[in-house]
C-alpha cells in the first residue's frame, strides 16, 4: 500500500539531524506543521482520502513509521491500528497524544463506553493539545526549543483568533437546534453553544433502524431543528431523505479527518463549518 507524504516544508538540503516526525492524520499535521515550522520534517501518515480509523496498517506503513523520531496520534480510539505501532516502536520512539493532559471532565461520552475523539473541533482543546506536541518536540530537539515554543505561541494565538472570529459568527445561534449525521460535533456545539440535538448514524456506518429513525423525527419535530449536516463527501441518501420528509434544510460540516494535506487546512474547514452552520440556522 502506497503512503502519500506530504512535507510542510522542503527546502533543497534537509539537515540529516533534523527531527523527522509522522502525523496519523489532517488536524495532527496541521498543529505539528504550525509548531515545527522549519526546524523539523512533518510528513502525513494517511492519505487525503482515507479517515484515520478505516486506515489499514501495512507492514511497509510499520517500518516507515519506525523511521520517525515522534509520531504524532490523536488516540481517544480513533487509530485503531495504533496499538500495533506503539508495540513496534516501544523503548525506541516517541509517541505524542494530542488527547494527551485533556481532563476528563472535558471530553465526551459516545455510544457504549467509548469517548468521542473528535476534540479537535473544539480549538480550546487544540491548545492543550498543541502543548503536548511542543512537550514532545523540545524533549527530543532541545536545541530548537526557542524557536519551537516561539512557535507554538503564535500558533496558540492564531487559534485564539480563530475562535473569537468563530464565536462572533455563531454567536446570534446560540442555542439552535440542528442534527448530523455522524456524532462528531458534540465538542463543536458544546464550545459554542449550538445545540446537537439528533445523530443520523450512533455508531459510523451503522444504519438507524425504523425505530431510531422514528425517534429522530420525533425530535427534529419537537426541537424545531432547522438543518441536517452530512460530510464533505456526496451526503448519503438517507441524509437527503430525512431533509425532504421533515421539510428542513441539508447542508455539510467538514470533520477534517480527511481532504488535502495542507498545513493550512484546519482553520479553513473552521471557518467554512462555522459560516455553513450561520447560513443555515438563519433560514
Amino acid at each position: 500500500m502506497l503512503i502519500l507524504i506530504l512535507f510542510c516544508h522542503f527546502p533543497a538540503l534537509l539537515a540529516r539531524d533534523q527531527v523527522h516526525v509522522i502525523t496519523s492524520f489532517l488536524p495532527a499535521y496541521c498543529f505539528t506543521c504550525a509548531i515545527a515550522g522549519d526546524a523539523a520534517r512533518v510528513e502525513n501518515l494517511v492519505s487525503s482520502s482515507v479517515e484515520p480509523h478505516d486506515y489499514q496498517l501495512s507492514p511497509g506503513d510499520l517500518r516507515r513509521l519506525q523511521t520517525a523520531d515522534l509520531i504524532v496520534v490523536n488516540g481517544l480510539g480513533l487509530e485503531p491500528w495504533l496499538e500495533k505501532v506503539e508495540a513496534a516502536v516501544s523503548g525506541r520512539k516517541k509517541i505524542a497524544t494530542l488527547s494527551d493532559r485533556i481532563g476528563s471532565e472535558l471530553l465526551i461520552a459516545a455510544s457504549g463506553d467509548e469517548i468521542n475523539p473528535h476534540i479537535w473541533l473544539d480549538p480550546a482543546l487544540v491548545a492543550i493539545s498543541a502543548t503536548n506536541i511542543l512537550s514532545a518536540l523540545v524533549t527530543l530537539d532541545p536545541l530548537n526549543s526557542q524557536i519551537y515554543a516561539h512557535n507554538a505561541n503564535a500558533f496558540i494565538q492564531r487559534l485564539h483568533d480563530l475562535d473569537q472570529t468563530i464565536k462572533s459568527l455563531l454567536q446570534p445561534f446560540r442555542g439552535k437546534t440542528f442534527v448530523t449525521y455522524h456524532d462528531a460535533f458534540p465538542y463543536f456545539a458544546r464550545h459554542y453553544e449550538l445545540n446537537l440535538v439528533g445523530v443520523v448514524e450512533q455508531v459510523a456506518e451503522v444504519p438507524p433502524s425504523a425505530r431510531e429513525l422514528t425517534k429522530l423525527f420525533n425530535v427534529i419535530r419537537r426541537e424545531k431543528v432547522r438543518a441536517i449536516f452530512t460530510e464533505p463527501l456526496d451526503p448519503p441518501r438517507l441524509a437527503r431523505q430525512i431533509a425532504e420528509d421533515a421539510g428542513i434544510a441539508l447542508g455539510v460540516l467538514d470533520t477534517i479527518e480527511t481532504g488535502p494535506i495542507d498545513s493550512s487546512a484546519y482553520e479553513k474547514a473552521m471557518l467554512q463549518n462555522a459560516a455553513a452552520l450561520a447560513s443555515l440556522l438563519s433560514k
